[in-house]
Formats: C-alpha cells, sequence, structure tokens
C-alpha cells in the first residue's frame, strides 16, 4: 500500500512531496497524520497527474504551526506552498482537517483550482459533537495523547475491525506515536474550533466541488457532507456504504474511483483555439490603451479591448493584461494607472502600443491628471485609477482600479470585431453609399464556407464573384444564392467603390454560407488555391487578391473608392496585447 520511493524537500519550512508529469494533484492530510497516510493516492495517480503531498504544520517534517493557530494559518501554508511551485488548474482533495484547508483556500484563490473534494469534512458539529472533539484537544495540550489513541482507532475503524483494517490500524497508530506532541495539540485545537469556519461562505465557491465521507464515520457525518454540498452552488454529494473516517486509507479503491469520476466531469473542454479566439472576437469591444509611469520615471502601456466596468459604489473597473506582456510587473506593481478610450481618429495609438516599437509613447501626446499615470490626450474617455486588486486568471491577469478621476471628449469610440477595427463614421458611409439613388447598385459577396470561396462560372470559363441589384428582396443577392442552395449569413462590407466602367455603386460584402451547392454554374475553390487569372475584372481580381490576404492574417480592411484608387479603412490588422 505505501509508496517505496520518497522524494522529500522543502519550502518555506514546509516537508513535501512531488511525484509524477501532467496536471496537478494536490493532497491535504488530516490532524495527526503525515503526507505518507496519502502513499495510496499518490501511487494510483502519479502515472498520470503530478501529484503534490504535504506535511501540515506540527506534522511530519514541517515547522510548528503559531501557538494560537487557526485555520488560516494552515491555509497560508497551502497558499505560499502551491505559489511556489507555480501550481495552476489544480485538483484538490482534503480530507478530515484537510477538506476545510482545501475549501478555504479554494475560496480565497479559485483561479488556480479547477476543483475540490473535501473527503470526511466536518461543519457545523452539535453542541454534544463539540464538547466531545473539544475535550480531546484539552487532553492534547496536557500531554496525554497515549490515552486517546485507541479511543480515536475505535472512531476510525470500530472495535472489532476486520484483518485488513486491523493493519491499517496499526500503521495509522505509529503514526500517531511519531506525531510531534506539541504540533499534534495545536492543530487539533484548530480543527476541534473550525467546524463553523465555512459557514454562510459555501454560497461563494465558484469551482466544483465533491462532499464524500463514510456510510458509518461518526464525527464527519453523511449529513454533513449533505449540508455543504447543498450550500456549494457546484457541489456533489457522495457517501461511501459501510465506510467510515479513514476511507482515503483503509478503502483508498473505491475513494480514488469517485476522485477519479468527479475529474472526469471536470475535465477541461479541448478547443481549436484559432476558433476559440474568432468566437470570443463575435463580441464588439471599445478599445483602450492602459498607461501607468513608474516610480523612477518609466512610462509604460499596451492595447486591451478586455475592458468593463464593475461597480459604481466603490467606482471600479477592470482591464485584463496577457502574462506574457513585458510590462506584466511593472502592472502588477504599479500605484495608480489610466484606462484610455479611444476614438475612432486614434487606430494609430492602439496599433502603436499593441506593437513592440521601444518608445510607445512617441508622438503621443498626454497629460496628468489626479495620479502620476499619464493620460492620452482627445481619447473618448479615460479613468485615473488606483489599484483595487489584482486577479490571477489563467493566461492572463485582471487589473481592478478604483477610479479617482475620469473624462473625455464623448467622441465616437473606435470599435473592435471580428479581429479588426470599426468606424462609425465609415459605417455611414457605406449606408450612405448604398442609398445612392442617383447611380443604379451592383451588390456582390465574397462567399466563403470551409476556407473555399464561392465563384460563379462565365462562359468562357473564367471566375466571377455573385452579384445582383440589391442585396434583399425577392430579386436580390441572398434569394439567388437560396435559389442555388445557399444560405447566406451576410458579415461586413468589404468594399464600396464607383466602378468607371459602369457608373454604378458597387458594394460588396463578406459573408459565410452553410448548405449543399445545387446549380452547377456555381464553384467552391479553395482560398488559397484560387487562379486570379482567370478573373477578367480588374476591380474584381484586385478585391480577391485583398481578401487572401486578408484571410491569412485575420484581419478585414473596407475598401472606399472607385475601380481604380482609393483607400482601405474601418478595418485594421488585429491588435496583439502589447506592453
Amino acid at each position: 500500500m505505501l509508496a517505496s520511493k520518497k522524494t522529500v524537500q522543502r519550502i518555506g519550512g514546509t516537508s513535501y512531496e512531488v511525484r509524477g508529469e501532467g496536471d496537478w494533484v494536490v493532497l491535504v492530510h488530516g490532524v495527526g497524520m503525515q503526507l505518507r497516510v496519502w502513499d495510496p493516492q499518490v501511487t494510483a495517480f502519479s502515472d498520470k497527474y503530478r501529484v503534490l503531498s504535504y506535511d501540515l504544520l506540527g506534522h511530519g517534517n514541517s515547522d510548528l504551526p503559531p501557538e494560537e493557530a487557526t485555520l488560516e494559518d494552515f491555509i497560508d501554508q497551502l497558499d505560499h506552498l502551491i505559489t511556489r511551485l507555480d501550481a495552476r488548474g489544480i485538483q484538490l482533495v482534503g480530507h478530515s482537517l484537510g477538506s476545510l484547508i482545501a475549501l478555504g483556500y479554494s475560496l480565497r484563490r479559485p483561479e488556480r483550482v479547477q476543483s475540490v473534494a473535501a473527503l470526511n469534512g466536518v461543519f457545523c458539529r452539535s453542541e454534544e459533537e463539540k464538547k466531545a472533539v473539544q475535550n480531546r484537544s484539552v487532553s492534547l495540550s496536557q500531554g496525554n495523547g497515549e490515552d486517546l489513541i485507541v479511543p480515536t482507532l475505535n472512531r476510525w475503524f470500530g472495535e472489532n475491525p476486520c484483518p485488513a483494517r486491523a493493519r491499517c490500524a496499526e500503521q495509522l497508530a505509529i503514526w500517531l506515536r511519531e506525531a510531534d506532541k506539541i504540533g499534534y495539540a495545536r492543530t487539533y485545537k484548530v480543527f476541534a474550533n473550525s467546524d463553523r469556519a465555512h459557514e454562510g461562505k459555501l454560497q461563494r465557491l465558484t469551482v466544483p466541488a465533491l462532499f464524500a465521507t463514510g456510510e458509518l464515520d461518526p464525527n464527519s457525518t453523511p449529513a454533513m457532507s449533505a449540508a455543504m454540498a447543498k450550500a456549494a452552488p457546484l457541489g456533489t454529494y457522495v457517501s461511501l456504504d459501510g465506510e467510515r473516517h479513514v476511507m482515503t486509507f483503509d478503502a483508498p479503491d473505491r475513494v480514488n474511483n469517485v476522485l477519479r469520476e468527479f475529474w472526469k466531469d471536470q475535465q477541461m473542454p479541448q478547443f481549436d483555439p484559432r476558433e476559440f479566439r474568432r468566437a470570443l472576437g463575435t463580441f464588439v469591444t471599445g478599445v483602450t490603451v492602459v498607461t501607468t509611469e513608474s516610480e523612477t520615471g518609466e512610462k509604460r502601456g499596451f492595447t486591451a479591448n478586455s475592458f468593463t466596468s464593475v461597480s459604481l459604489d466603490p467606482p471600479l473597473v477592470l482591464v485584463c493584461l496577457s502574462k506574457t506582456s513585458s510590462s506584466l510587473e511593472i502592472f502588477e506593481q504599479a500605484t495608480s494607472y489610466v484606462i484610455n478610450v479611444l476614438t475612432e481618429d486614434q487606430k494609430h495609438i492602439s496599433n502603436q502600443f499593441a506593437s513592440k516599437v521601444p518608445d510607445k509613447f512617441s508622438g503621443i501626446e498626454t497629460r496628468r491628471e489626479t495620479t502620476a499615470s499619464p493620460v492620452i490626450a482627445d481619447t473618448a474617455a479615460w479613468f485615473d485609477c488606483v489599484p483595487h486588486n489584482v486577479v490571477d486568471a489563467g493566461d492572463h491577469i485582471v487589473l481592478i482600479g478604483k477610479v479617482q478621476a475620469f473624462g473625455g471628449n464623448q467622441g465616437n469610440p473606435l470599435v473592435y470585431h471580428k479581429g479588426g477595427y470599426i468606424t462609425f463614421g465609415l459605417a455611414q458611409e457605406a449606408i450612405t453609399a448604398s442609398e445612392n439613388t442617383q447611380h443604379a447598385n451592383t451588390v456582390g459577396i465574397l462567399l466563403e464556407q470551409n476556407e473555399h470561396l464561392y465563384f460563379e462560372m462565365s462562359a468562357d470559363g473564367g471566375l466571377m464573384l455573385p452579384t445582383a441589384p440589391r442585396l434583399g428582396g425577392s430579386s436580390g443577392l441572398q434569394a439567388k444564392l437560396k435559389m442555388r442552395g445557399l444560405e447566406v449569413l451576410v458579415g461586413f462590407v468589404f468594399a464600396v467603390f464607383e466602378d468607371n466602367t459602369t457608373d454604378q455603386t458597387a458594394i460588396y460584402y463578406r459573408g459565410s454560407a452553410a448548405g449543399k451547392l445545387t446549380d452547377g454554374n456555381g464553384r467552391w475553390i479553395p482560398i488559397d488555391s484560387i487562379d486570379q487569372g482567370k478573373i477578367s475584372d480588374m476591380a474584381v481580381r484586385s478585391m480577391v487578391k485583398r481578401f487572401i490576404a486578408e484571410h491569412r492574417q485575420d484581419a478585414f480592411g473596407v475598401y472606399f473608392g472607385d475601380s481604380d484608387v482609393g483607400r482601405v479603412g474601418a478595418l485594421q490588422r488585429s491588435m496583439q496585447s502589447g506592453g
């Protein structure tokens, strides 16, 4: 049952062991035990996981807890260990007192925890139960630990355990006798007085939580686990028939199977990062530049569209910064920063702060308002902040700022959507052009499906984009394509120009299609295999060439002008998190 090879290390007074590779599993033992009590779990899980077990304060080879220790001291110990090891995405498991520690850590640091399992945990003891456990605490403080070993084992295993459980009881008796008397007494006092530590708090537990105990556990009862599971928003309750308090040690296979099933339900889905990013990009946001100045006078800034309000009272806002940013440490330690909301005329500022140029403030007019951080001139809005909190969140940090002052010129904001910038002004130009009644219109579309672009065939085998006099209506482009079996979702305008050969206003959209083509005159061609030489219309050939290039970059623009010369605006190159 016991693992044969141990590689115990120490960090900051805590004795610990890490075995295996993969996602983290962290094991927190109960009072009177040591990290070796988790050997059955370490052996079972270290083939697929990186398993961390450690000695609580006052146990094994860890330092003693403070004389008047509290549960927070033990949560601090776990917090320090996990931070030093930089463990994230943790499957956290605690037993008995360890379950109280694990729940406390999950409430404090949910961003590091994927799930928590509280095994044989205590919760809101009755007065009789509380009196009994406090009497045992007093006996330990008086040095009477030896007298409590047999009664303890009887509670854990019953008075007449089977031979297998009797052997488990013998091993636990050895560990109880090896326990440091001072450490054991101080820790047991914490255990005796912490059964209500999470009362009224489990409702704020944001991670999936398993509350499991043995059917025959007389002190960490099924009713306690059921009550905790009911209080936790994502709580699951399990009672193991016939098991008692140390089921992790004397029935490890059953407990391990329960844990595996629980973890399987919590496994993170595997996403295609590019498709996930595209899905997130469908949410329309503004664009900000976040600026600060260090105590040495160094200015730093980064472009971000992950900005939102948090609270009106007190006035709080937040913005996210990638952990790969070179400005990460500066902003984590900043005493102030300004969130500048850019206008549609400030795309160049966004691009400059999203780039890797050495001096991102070059040519940018700034001033100071309430704090020492720079405010960019002529923005739509600015929020001068001092730090309220910094939250660890996956591959980003969340900067929550308390607003000290704000202002702005109320101009049209710069908008970001699907990897590109949008400006209200240019969008209005497109609308105005489409409603121009002085010229006939041509409406076309660059229609995409599964990395293919749709073309119609001319009589001589050339390639043409589908067009119609208008977009909607019975004679419109959408109806025309529907007759060919295609359901079209129209996206953004791609080009608006005057066709010098026909004296028409041409408007081309980007779009996507569902359905199977039923018309032999149309053809889907892989975007990277389009023979542009078969496109006789030079304006269309130019559009297709631009579409191919911008599709590769996943960043699209809008062309305005005529069929010979014009400009690309409205949608610019995608932002990258700067700093």
